[in-house]
């Protein structure tokens, strides 16, 4: 519902709004002027109630969404410039899968390894990968692909990988840049 950078910026003016309102109440305090103490209340209200509520809505107007294998998955901050794909996958002895991250950046570099990686299975069991890493940036306009093993039983049915945002502070972003709405878009392993 919310890209990414609109959300961080909806989070920047709840901040500010309830510092602004935080800021006049005291001020209203101090100066014994009720008007100001009001209107301190009412910015910190709307601020402590409609961003939990904007929170709330970006998560529930985030589709669910399936890519199949070789569908591009975007991660975006100021523009999107991180894509990440499945190649393959297969089930000899763990689940093995292929990713492709690529950048599509002019100059910066971007950093596929502050991503989680997950794969989910039919009945909803969450697996960590057990093999596999990115610990270099990819650099602007470059490919790589990368293994990762998950120790999925055989008899798990319906695997999907779930690529999110590791970090907590995007928890607190409304939209698409949420890790919660970020693992309601599922990479299929059609070859698993």
């Amino acid at each position: 519902m919310f890209p990414p950078f609109f959300g961080a910026l909806l989070l920047l003016g709840a901040l500010g709004l309830a510092g602004l309102g935080l800021g006049a109440s005291v001020v209203g305090r101090v100066r014994n002027e009720a008007r100001w103490g009001r209107a301190g209340a009412w910015l910190l209200g709307i601020a402590l109630l409609g961003y939990p509520l904007l929170w709330v809505a970006g998560l529930v107007g985030t589709p669910r969404q399936t890519l199949a294998v070789g569908e591009e998955l975007s991660f975006c901050g100021l523009d999107c410039h991180l894509h990440v794909s499945v190649v393959r996958a297969d089930r000899a002895n763990d689940l093995t899968v292929m990713v492709r991250f690529r950048s599509d950046a002019k100059a910066a570099a971007e950093y596929p390894g502050l991503l989680r990686l997950e794969v989910i299975d039919g009945t909803g069991r969450r697996y960590s990968p057990s093999a596999g890493m990115i610990a270099e940036p990819l650099g602007a306009g470059a490919t790589i692909e990368r293994e990762f093993r998950f120790a999925v039983p055989p008899e798990a049915s319906g695997p999907a990988l779930v690529v999110s945002h590791g970090g907590w502070l995007d928890y607190l972003l409304p939209g698409r840049g949420n890790p919660l709405a970020q693992r309601r878009i599922r990479l299929t392993l059609d070859d698993a």
